[in-house]
């Protein structure tokens, strides 16, 4: 079984690394902020305005929002999807309007 720990800030208990201890992996900053939200509603659905909200720590207008889904689309590709394959997680977009995290069995 893979270990799966979060690196957290002492104050504010945000998270700012994820780590696949057995793989020797890890997240940056923000793709770690992704992954704990979708951690914390795990196998449930995340608005994807909410998650980005949270990754960026700001209430995203809609004009900036369209960037940062594009920018989050990339991130899941390149980077969020391969972790969370290797941790046994499987990472569903439904509908284009939110995002989910499953565990594999």
């Amino acid at each position: 079984m893979d270990s799966l720990v979060f690196d957290r800030d002492a104050i504010t208990n945000e998270a700012y690394k994820v780590r696949l201890v057995d793989k020797g992996i890890y997240l940056p900053r923000i793709p770690t902020r992704v992954f704990d939200k979708l951690y914390q509603n795990l196998n449930q659905p995340v608005d994807l305005k909410e998650l980005l909200d949270y990754a960026y720590q700001a209430d995203l207008s809609e004009d900036i929002l369209y960037y940062k889904q594009r920018s989050l689309d990339t991130m899941l590709s390149v980077v969020i999807k391969p972790f969370a394959e290797a941790g046994g997680f499987i990472v569903f977009r439904k509908n284009g309007k939110s995002i989910m995290l499953i565990k594999e069995n």
